[in-house]
């Protein structure tokens, strides 16, 4: 299938393919449970080095056909001989489709390879498809393959996996740093890659993205605490990065994290970011009126672990900050300009609890929509249990 590819989406789907959307917004984008399908009737070609960049997706396959599903035989054409052992993976999409069990089918392909002279491991782990680690670790996109096929409807897809999440990078971004505050809240590193490519911005150069090209392009994280968000955008090559904070502390986290980051990793070399210590009602008095391109950020989430009635005390107080936050941004951000933002949502067994939009968020901010967001045009992000979720806007300044 020319010009298809395929990404397998991680804990949040529905915000993945938003992601993969915003940053290929010419491509029909489909999904078919964890799987996001990007087409194009136009030559595209999504690099494997695209996947450093998308927090929301743990696999970039190349759909190589799409037909009636495949026997061990069919398989065969697509596995590549050498003089040397066959290393072989399978992995079967969505994970609810049981008509292909992934052991017995490489079982079988291993037969028919060993009949043909050839030496064959087959890769398995202790689920029936293989993880992005599981892949890396066994140097299945260098000296070997995995197979992977995807039921879509009526069709069979098989494809070739060309790119896994890095998942030791973002550890060492999000572990390895100098300055961390876990009393204040971590953003994860992926969560700050999804919500910078929600601003439909992506640096072509690095990424083989479709959109305008970021470097010419202004950041500004208005809640920027140890810099996640500053230092990803560097990563993925905006060049003039704005952080600011309330906390003399958090602007000199993020100092210590952006002057590690530099020595770490090449790309940042040449990133502009300019330090603020101000709140943010503060900065409209520091920063040119519709100057940013983009505003990302992540706000205050409120107490920790919060009973009902804790979290009854805090809104108020929350609901002036943001309140306060918005005007800013609606000063600050271009027309036709990206705010995407990640607030407290806060979900209780009885009921969930949220912030008033109709207060916080002028007129002039339109939401965004995408398939799969809440009824208030939202994404939750968080682990299952939890009372405190990230609740993710994207606005796009239309007056």
């Amino acid at each position: 299938m020319k010009n298809t590819y395929a990404f397998i989406a991680g804990n949040h789907p529905a915000l993945s393919a938003a992601e993969i959307a915003s940053r290929w917004p010419q491509a029909k984008i489909s999904t078919t449970g964890e799987v996001i399908f990007v087409a194009s009737k136009a030559a595209i070609e999504i690099e494997p080095r695209a996947l450093e960049t998308l927090g929301g997706s743990t696999k970039l396959i190349r759909v190589l056909t799409g037909g009636k599903k495949p026997s061990p035989q069919e398989l065969l054409k697509y596995i590549p001989r050498g003089t040397g052992k066959i290393q072989l993976g399978i992995s079967v999409y969505p994970e609810t489709v049981k008509e292909i069990k992934t052991l017995p089918l490489g079982l079988s392909i291993k037969k028919l390879l060993k009949e043909a002279g050839h030496s064959v491991r087959v890769v398995t782990a202790k689920t029936a498809n293989l993880s992005s680690v599981v892949v890396e670790k066994n140097h299945l996109l260098t000296d070997g393959i995995e197979l992977v096929l995807i039921k879509n409807g009526e069709t069979w897809c098989v494809g070739q996996t060309i790119a896994v999440q890095n998942f030791e990078s973002y550890g060492h971004r999000d572990y390895g740093r100098p300055a961390r505050d876990d009393r204040s809240g971590m953003l994860p590193p992926k969560l700050a890659q999804i919500m910078i490519n929600l601003s439909g911005t992506a640096a072509a150069e690095k990424t083989g993205a479709t959109n305008e090209n970021a470097s010419a392009k202004t950041l500004l994280d208005p809640f920027c605490g140890s810099g996640t968000i500053l230092q990803e955008a560097a990563l993925m090559g905006w060049k003039d990065i704005i952080g600011s904070d309330i906390s003399d502390k958090a602007v000199s986290d993020s100092k210590a994290n952006i002057a590690w980051l530099k020595q770490q990793y090449n790309a940042p070399q040449s990133a502009h970011i300019q330090l603020l210590a101000a709140p943010v009602e503060k900065l409209g008095q520091q920063l040119r009126q519709q100057s940013i391109d983009a505003m990302v950020f992540e706000g205050n989430l409120g107490p920790p672990s919060p009973t009902e009635k804790q979290v009854q005390s805090a809104l108020p107080q929350l609901t002036t900050l943001y309140v306060k936050t918005f005007a800013v941004c609606e000063q600050l951000i271009k027309t036709h300009g990206t705010i995407v933002a990640a607030l407290p949502s806060w979900q209780f067994p009885s009921r969930a609890i949220t912030l008033p939009l109709e207060k916080i968020i002028p007129v002039s901010l339109k939401q965004k929509t995408f398939p799969g967001q809440t009824a208030r045009k939202t994404f939750l992000y968080g682990r299952p249990q939890s009372t405190v979720y990230r609740e993710i806007f994207v606005l796009i300044k239309i007056l």
